[in-house]
């Protein structure tokens, strides 16, 4: 009988230890990673907080406030207003002044919790997408990014926060099947088009030009394919369901052609080139606050990293389709609506490359960041720096949003009690001008005139005082947009409405200077109004920058 030395003991347990030391360390910087996305969601909140106390905005949100209250004096948008915007919005504040009271702080808590909204249905969706009940990484970088600017109820942020629920119920959908799913998801995707037609008819056209592609692939129309495309028609049916009878009855109550004037035919061929603003350089180096060295301006500043984050999106969302990982068929179908999103929204940022625009255009780009990070974090551990520097990469430009400074608050004025004690321009002169207008006229429905001291040229104007003096206005045309109020046409028309309604006051401000942007906006119009004025109405008082005026007995 032979001996044979024993074989060579094994140390047990040491590979199964390794692999589940390796995994307790993965799931220890997920949650970290987790943690991170809900740290900077919150202070995304708090930076929204802070910004409740900027000043009035006399243009943009003049439009918002003053047109919801046109809504609740009875006026119908495109008849009795002009707008360059869909109902929806002004609708929305219209019920919120009905039920808390007309003022600034409503119309702002609807903008922040807009975007908080948008920032946690992309962190539903990115969840989705990656496999995760939810993506607080996503989350926190749409939402802090949207606090980059303002925080008022702007059309394209409820727009935006729309489209992330209406991708939330088509992944829901595809994932448990059902034709109340997919109607469901398709109400909400239709309802996007009350407050943006624009967003909605690019991210159509987005969503159907691939689903084209899919289909030619697949040969949709063979019998043994073409039942995974049934729940096409119920989505389908699900947006007619919110744009039929809301656009219908719009066409019912208003003559299609002045809606048509005003949201399409008008801005594509007059105001969108007065408009128009070229790409900022995103590459030049820079220094910066607190930085050691220069860094490219795409790097550090919110401008330019937001217009380099949009323009770049479209191809990283791209790759997460053609390579999707771990995230399987699921997230090669999220990502490719991701894709559909992130090329709906570039029309709008190219159109006026401003940081209003890309701030209003950014969320796509960061739910495809968002997937990013999280992709390379449930990865190999050797990953992790790469995710850890692109989540760093893109908090870096919007660092001063995580620690806000309060806006400090002027004193509260007599007259203003709207604005809720936040900054008003001119606000000393305007006061002047809401006493001269209650002076003069009787009630909320007497027509009252607020334009330009030269109306031949128009890039904005105070469309805010008509909110605050509680008035109506004596001509369609509240809202100037540059090539529209200047021309010959629209000036004849301002001058018959003024006419015709017997108004009485009339308020010049020269405020707002002249266009020396690089394009049409900086083109002289017609003078037609401003002679009109001079020969019906006297200058009976001035509080710089206003003339304020009364008609001629």
């Amino acid at each position: 009988m032979s001996l044979s030395p024993p074989p060579p003991s094994t140390i047990e347990g040491s590979a199964p230890s390794a692999s589940l030391e390796s995994t307790r360390r993965a799931r220890l910087l997920r949650l970290l990673f987790d943690a991170a996305g809900w740290v900077v969601w919150l202070a995304a909140l708090r930076a929204l907080w802070r910004k409740m106390d900027l000043p009035v905005g006399f243009y943009d949100e003049g439009i918002l406030l003053t047109d919801a209250q046109l809504l609740l004096a009875g006026k119908l948008p495109y008849r009795d207003f002009y707008s360059n915007y869909p109902p929806g919005v002004f609708l929305l504040l219209a019920g919120m002044f009905k039920l808390f009271g007309s003022s600034v702080l409503v119309e702002r808590w609807v903008g922040v919790v807009a975007r908080a909204a948008a920032g946690l249905w992309a962190g539903r969706f990115g969840g989705q997408v990656v496999g995760k009940p939810f993506s607080s990484l996503t989350a926190g970088l749409v939402t802090l990014w949207l606090a980059a600017y303002r925080d008022d109820a702007y059309a394209y942020i409820l727009a935006v926060q729309g489209v992330f629920l209406a991708l939330v119920l088509i992944m829901r959908a595809q994932e448990q099947g059902g034709r109340s799913a997919y109607v469901l998801a398709g109400v909400v995707l239709g309802a996007v088009s009350w407050m943006r037609h624009d967003l909605f008819g690019m991210l159509v056209m987005a969503l159907a030009a691939g689903a084209l592609l899919v289909a030619l692939k697949q040969r949709a129309w063979r019998p043994e394919v073409r039942s995974a495309w049934a729940w096409l028609p119920w989505l389908a049916a699900g947006v007619a369901l919110t744009v039929i009878p809301f656009w219908g009855t719009l066409f019912a109550l208003v003559d299609p052609r002045l809606v048509l004037e005003d949201l399409v035919f008008d801005q594509a061929r007059y105001v969108l080139p007065a408009r128009d603003l070229p790409m900022p350089p995103l590459l030049p180096l820079a220094e910066g606050r607190g930085m050691p060295f220069p860094l490219p301006l795409v790097l550090h500043l919110p401008f330019e990293s937001a217009v380099g984050s949009i323009a770049i999106a479209p191809l990283l969302v791209a790759l997460a389709v053609w390579r999707p990982g771990r995230t399987g068929a699921r997230g090669r179908f999220g990502s490719a609506l991701l894709l559909a999103f992130s090329l709906a929204v570039m029309p709008q940022m190219l159109g006026r490359t401003d940081l209003f625009h890309a701030i209003c255009t950014i969320a796509p780009a960061m739910a495809v960041f968002g997937l990013w990070v999280e992709r390379l974090s449930d990865t190999t551990v050797w990953r992790w720096p790469l995710a850890l520097c692109l989540f760093g990469a893109l908090l870096f430009p919007v660092r001063g949003l995580l620690l806000a400074p309060a806006y400090p608050l002027p004193p509260a004025l007599p007259g203003f009690e709207r604005a809720n004690g936040r900054e008003i321009s001119a606000a000393s002169s305007r006061q002047a001008v809401l006493e001269f207008i209650q002076k003069h006229t009787h009630s909320p429905k007497d027509p009252i005139y607020i334009g330009l001291q030269d109306h031949s040229y128009v890039l904005v104007n105070e469309v805010d005082l008509y909110f605050f003096a509680d008035r109506v206005g004596a001509t369609r045309y509240m809202q100037f947009d540059p090539n529209i109020v200047n021309r010959l046409d629209v000036q004849q028309r301002m001058a018959e409405e003024i006419e015709a309604s017997g108004t009485r006051v009339a308020i010049l401000s020269a405020l707002t200077k002249r266009s020396v942007e690089p394009n049409d906006s900086a083109k002289q119009g017609s003078h037609y109004l401003d002679q009109y004025l001079r020969e019906h109405f006297q200058a009976v008082q001035e509080a710089p920058p206003y003339v304020m005026m009364l008609r001629r007995d």
